[in-house]
């Protein structure tokens, strides 16, 4: 009879151990199934529509022959920079959202890049083609958040 209690004893010591484990881990793994899934904000929606907009004239800005270096267009680079300041505080103060936060935070860090490379260049105008590729690169990550914000669920 102690044999069996003994093991009666370890059993109930491992099964318990193993619910303080599961319910820790609950924490970091359970959110993955029950969370539900983000739904569309039109704030979000608004501010990738307005900072593609923004930047879309900042682009042809820099790639036209006047007035093309960065200290003609700094108003400009400032306007998208606010756009995208916007876009990424209002993704990350929704739950569940980590896909469009994240998204915008790599949307304006390529921006500051962007933005830091036409600085160094000043007064010059940036190499010819160069706006036009971070307009497609920019125009490219912007719709693919807009195209996911859309698809999410309404209400």
């Amino acid at each position: 009879m102690m044999i069996k209690d003994r093991r009666l004893s370890a059993a109930l010591i491992a099964i318990a151990g193993c619910g303080v484990l599961m319910v820790s881990g609950c924490k970091q793994v359970l959110p993955f199934f029950v969370q539900q899934p983000p739904k569309f904000d039109q704030i979000t929606a608004n501010n990738l529509i307005a900072a593609r907009q923004d930047a879309d004239v900042l682009f042809a800005a820099l790639s036209g022959g006047t007035g093309c270096s960065y200290g003609a267009n700094t108003a400009q680079f400032d306007l998208v920079d606010k756009d995208l300041s916007a876009l990424v505080v209002e993704a990350a103060s929704l739950p569940n959202n980590s896909f469009t936060t994240n998204g915008a935070t790599v949307l304006q860090k390529g921006f500051d890049r962007f933005r830091a490379a036409a600085r160094s260049k000043n007064p010059a105008c940036l190499p010819p083609g160069l706006a036009q590729d971070k307009k497609t690169s920019f125009d490219g990550a912007a719709t693919n958040l807009l195209t996911y914000e859309n698809a999410k669920p309404k209400g």
